[in-house]
């Protein structure tokens, strides 16, 4: 990092050179930038690095590449030994090295090249990681290795509002670009219910989610990937290309993905959601599938179970829905809702306001880990011939363990669905959480008997690769991964600490058959599982605040996007999500450098994490107490503080997030609510 470097003079530069843009079929990039400019890896606000950090991360500083940060300090580097999933440490301390060796931030492709060779000579593991929203430990390094973190390549490239194509970098988080399309009339076709997850990140991990049921999968709206493969080579492929459909659900397992081109429609300006509720899973259901099959398919097409509503009434603390089974199902327009969503015998349509409700509340189905405080579960697909009997078996094999489920069906034109069943558990009870994940394996391994298939793997649901429609992925690794390097230890089984032993334990054999087991036993089994999940052996002890609010978020990394510290740092150590886990680590361990608190310290008081939290957290609150804690240890640098407060309010990022309405505290753009 260049310290003597002027941020503010990078930013006065690259924004005189905006302008409006238009509808030209390429535009140069300043302009189609939506932060107004991009900094490069030794242009950010200067951050000081704990040392050198070991062998290899001193072997790729030795390399000088330019448009690359190499990071270091061991408190950094631990925001990236895990994501969304969090793996029971019972497990993951012993079974996987989730720590990574380094980990690099590239600016620029030929970093991204240059890393992968230097990685490919020593056969080290490089795991990809984009907003870290996986919830099955998709980006979690099994066998340390690099993680290469790509939030920094975040831009628009190239536009043409006319043709409704976008080309942008694998960083881009989908709400951003959502952002700049509704500029020009346009939106996505379809996006990851985890809105603020990356292009790349969705691409990679399986491409179905809100608005597949009109577009189908994201790959029919994905003219161009880039990808650099892991001997360094810079391939550029079409959907008429054999490899194509190859990345799509590969999990970081085939090569780097670097910039996505795809196709936006036009933006619906009334669309018009409905959301009918019934007694009845299977009429409900029935319901759904008429409506993916007909003529006429919705903009989006959802099923809830009792469950989901129980819970939404918890949330709000007022019995606005039923528990009843429903299809929540929206059309570009009132005028073009067709006939055959008349609500059949013994169903019932809600009030407007309660199917706005659940609208508005789509890109959020994390915000129930708060009941917890911790949320578990399942995601399968599930073709339409099985869709009743699927749906029934998870309902029916959650009861059996004690668990009251939270399920919602995304459907695909035909019928097919994604079924997402997630249930609340307790992060502080040590054998209850361990055990809850296990129980989350039994409900998926249920429903992968009764027809259905697995959606992604991960960690987590490494046994079931047996029964994943992975295509020509064998052939596409050889090809595009002939160092054998990317995700290395998930494929084709899982390696860990223990060298081979993951794989045997987690194996189709091994844990796939005691699965299958268990729930043969039935209700047999389910007292002997309670017994173990009841235990307090291991629970941890006393209400901390910070604890609290550590395991009430959710982990889905919205705040990071909207975060101006992040965004002027690319530091995550900045944002809430890192702050949080910093906040864990320091109360059970005291163990937070100075450097790391110092950086923790970095804070607007802007409320655009609280914006954007699924879980709704007082988060300034827990900002206000993590900070005295660290002053207390560490001191605080009053003057560093000052200067970062006025570059961020002068930044083309600030701005912007003001523009979008995120910001609440705005001292010097006179916006009441900053500290």
């Amino acid at each position: 990092m260049n310290a003597s470097s002027d941020p503010l003079h990078q930013m006065a530069s690259d924004s005189s050179s905006v302008q409006t843009a238009t509808n030209s079929s390429s535009i140069p990039e300043a302009i189609v930038d939506p932060w107004k400019t991009q900094f490069g890896a030794d242009a950010l606000f200067p951050l000081a690095n704990e040392g050198k950090g070991g062998e290899l991360a001193q072997a790729i500083e030795s390399l000088k590449i330019p448009d690359l940060r190499v990071i270091s300090a061991k408190g950094w580097r631990a925001l990236y030994s895990r994501d969304q999933a969090d793996v029971p440490d019972l497990l993951r301390d012993v079974l996987f090295k989730s720590m990574p060796g380094v980990v690099v931030q590239p600016f620029s492709i030929d970093a991204v090249t240059k890393v992968l060779r230097f990685a490919s000579s020593r056969k080290l593991p490089i795991i990809v990681r984009g907003a870290g929203s996986s919830p099955f430990g998709g980006s979690m390094p099994v066998k340390g290795g690099i993680v290469m973190d790509m939030n920094a390549m975040d831009r628009v490239l190239d536009f043409d509002a006319a043709k409704g194509l976008v080309k942008v970098q694998a960083g881009m988080r989908w709400s951003d670009l959502d952002w700049f399309l509704e500029k020009y009339g346009l939106m996505l076709q379809s996006s990851p219910s985890s809105r603020f997850s990356t292009v790349g990140g969705w691409v990679a991990t399986g491409g179905i989610g809100i608005g597949s049921v009109s577009g189908g999968h994201l790959s029919r709206w994905v003219s161009e990937l880039e990808v650099v493969t892991s001997d360094g080579q810079v391939r550029i492929l079409h959907p008429s290309d054999k490899m194509f459909r190859s990345l799509f659900g590969s999990e970081g397992r085939l090569a780097v993905i670097v910039s996505v081109t795809l196709k936006a429609r036009p933006k619906p300006k009334a669309p018009f959601p409905a959301l009918v509720f019934f007694d009845d899973q299977a009429k409900a259901l029935r319901y759904a599938s008429f409506l993916a099959q007909a003529k006429t398919t919705p903009l989006d097409l959802t099923y809830y179970s009792p469950g989901k509503f129980e819970a939404f009434n918890r949330i709000l603390g007022r019995s606005h829905f039923p528990a009843k089974h429903a299809v929540m199902w929206c059309y570009e327009s009132k005028d073009a809702v067709p006939s055959c969503t008349a609500v059949p015998s013994g169903a019932k349509r809600a009030e407007t306001y309660l199917a706005s409700l659940i609208w508005n509340e789509r890109f959020f189905p994390m915000k129930f880990r708060k009941l917890g405080p911790g949320l578990m579960g399942s995601e399968v697909m599930v073709p339409k011939e099985h869709l009743t009997e699927v749906v029934s078996q998870a309902d029916i094999v959650s009861r059996h363990h004690g668990l009251s489920p939270l399920m919602e069906v995304h459907f695909m034109p035909g019928g097919d669905g994604l079924l997402l069943t997630y249930y609340t558990t307790d992060q502080a009870k040590m054998m209850r959480y361990t055990i809850d994940s296990f129980r989350g394996l039994l409900i998926s391994s249920a429903l992968m008997e009764a027809g259905a298939k697995p959606y992604s793997l991960g960690v987590w649901n490494n046994m079931f690769s047996d029964q994943a429609e992975e295509g020509d992925l064998v052939e596409a690794k050889a090809e595009l991964d002939p160092a054998g390097i990317m995700n290395r230890g998930k494929y084709p089984r899982l390696k860990g600490r223990l060298g081979g032993l993951p794989a045997a334990m987690f194996s189709p054999g091994v844990l796939g058959s005691a699965l299958r087991l268990v729930n043969r036993a039935g209700m047999v089994s389910t007292p002997a599982i309670k017994m173990v999940a009841t235990a307090k052996a291991f629970d941890r002890q006393g209400d901390d605040m910070l604890l609290r609010t550590a395991d009430e978020c959710s982990m889905c990394g919205a705040c990071v996007g909207v975060c101006p510290a992040y965004l002027l740092t690319k530091d995550e150590r900045v944002t809430a999500r890192g702050k949080l886990l910093a906040a864990r680590q320091f109360v059970l361990d005291d163990d937070i450098s100075k450097e790391h608190a110092h950086r923790i310290f970095l804070c607007m008081r802007c409320k655009a994490c609280e914006q954007v939290c699924q879980s709704k957290l007082h988060l300034i609150e827990a900002y206000d107490e993590i900070e005295k804690r660290l002053e207390k240890k560490h001191g605080k640098d009053d003057e560093e503080i000052k200067r970062f407060v006025a570059l961020a309010e002068q930044s083309p990022a600030y701005d912007a997030l003001v523009e979008r309405g995120l910001v609440l505290g705005a001292p010097a753009k006179s916006v009441q609510g900053g500290k």
